[in-house]
């Protein structure tokens, strides 16, 4: 009893001390997000306009003709005979022998297991304790950590392998023993390599999972024709400590404290296979020992075609629709990508971009209104 006080006890902390970093950080009140930078955290705030909206009060509304509001009455998309309305599909086969097909063979469909192959297996090999890791522990080492995160509130990991009978009242509610020791989970987690790649010689913060991203991006572009209709969002991989690469709070979120990445998926057909990811590195982004961007992007700059520069908000548009420029397929997004420029850079890709409007303060540059 006295071992089943203590458990709860500390879960109880654990559980509070959450929740006062989550008051203290992960508010969108303007004092909360003023406190947030003055700590030196990126705030991805949604009250304020995107850089390339930002107008100031001396600048009239004359300097550039902003059009009317109109309803169209001819859609350009449905008028070039190129363009169709094609579900998502694997290029390898179709999704009617998908349905044929257990989980763990349509996860390994959409795993880029080549990568666990030939660098993660060989990489962790060299650094794990005791025997070689197998594709086959790898996945039961995966499984595990699925299982794991569908259930909350549990502080200690070790739990799940406590020899006690499991009690309403403390520690997990189940056991995963029977598919992987502690001390074998323990091992895999201490010695798990992403990549083979020695670190650059200029600070590289995000060097240990760039290869892991990359080669997720690659999967999808060559193995996986996304629907004529897509989604261009954000999401949270939720931290706790603020000292991780890339930290940042996005108070709108459920949970606004970690990385953020923005994500591309399907939004037709009710399957929304997510084909395209990107960790936003904000002020940990790498620079050369000559001090320009490490990973310079192809969409900065200017387009050589159009003459039209690139800003931040189009070269992440741009860069996240990379794989479907010339298709004519559709994207749509929020307000947070609702820029001009970058509506624009789309067409001249051969994207067709939709954004929702929302006024902050004023409305969007090239929007009329006043």
């Amino acid at each position: 009893n006295g071992e089943r006080g203590r458990e709860g006890t500390c879960r109880s902390a654990a559980t509070q001390h959450r929740r006062c970093r989550a008051k203290c950080f992960g508010c969108a009140g303007l004092e909360n997000v003023v406190q947030l930078r003055h700590k030196g955290i990126e705030v991805d705030d949604d009250n304020q306009p995107a850089p390339e909206n930002v107008q100031t009060a001396a600048a009239p509304s004359t300097l550039f003709s902003v059009g009317e509001w109109i309803t169209p009455t001819i859609c350009p998309r449905k008028a070039d005979p190129n363009c169709s309305n094609r579900a998502g599909a694997w290029i390898s086969h179709g999704m009617q022998k998908n349905r044929d097909i257990n989980e763990l063979a349509l996860f390994r469909m959409c795993f880029p297991e080549d990568w666990v192959r030939y660098t993660v297996l060989p990489a962790t090999n060299e650094e794990i304790e005791g025997d070689s890791l197998t594709l086959r522990e790898f996945y039961v080492f995966l499984g595990c950590h699925f299982f794991m995160a569908c259930f909350k509130g549990i502080s200690d990991r070790r739990l799940r392998w406590s020899s006690k009978p499991i009690s309403m009242e403390a520690g997990a509610p189940y056991r995963v023993q029977e598919y992987m020791s502690y001390q074998r989970f323990d091992a895999i987690t201490a010695a798990l390599r992403f990549t083979d790649k020695e670190p650059p010689p200029f600070v590289d913060r995000f060097h240990e999972v760039r290869e892991m991203i990359n080669e997720f991006n690659e999967h999808y572009a060559k193995n996986y024709c996304p629907s004529w209709l897509n989604c261009l969002d954000k999401s949270m991989n939720l931290w706790l400590g603020k000292h991780c690469p890339g930290f940042m709070s996005v108070p709108r979120k459920p949970h606004p404290l970690g990385n953020e990445y923005h994500s591309i998926a399907d939004g037709d057909d009710g399957m929304p296979i997510m084909w395209r990811i990107k960790l936003q590195e904000g002020e940990d982004r790498p620079k050369n020992k000559a001090g320009k961007w490490a990973f310079p992007s192809k969409f900065e700059g200017t387009n050589p075609n159009s003459k039209r520069k690139y800003t931040k908000t189009s070269t992440l548009m741009c860069e996240m629709t990379e794989p479907i420029h010339g298709t004519g397929k559709i994207v749509s997004m929020d307000s947070g990508f609702c820029v001009t420029v970058g509506i624009l850079h789309l067409h001249d890709l051969g994207v067709f971009g939709q954004a929702l409007i929302k006024k902050r303060k004023f409305w969007p540059k090239g929007c009329p209104g006043d």
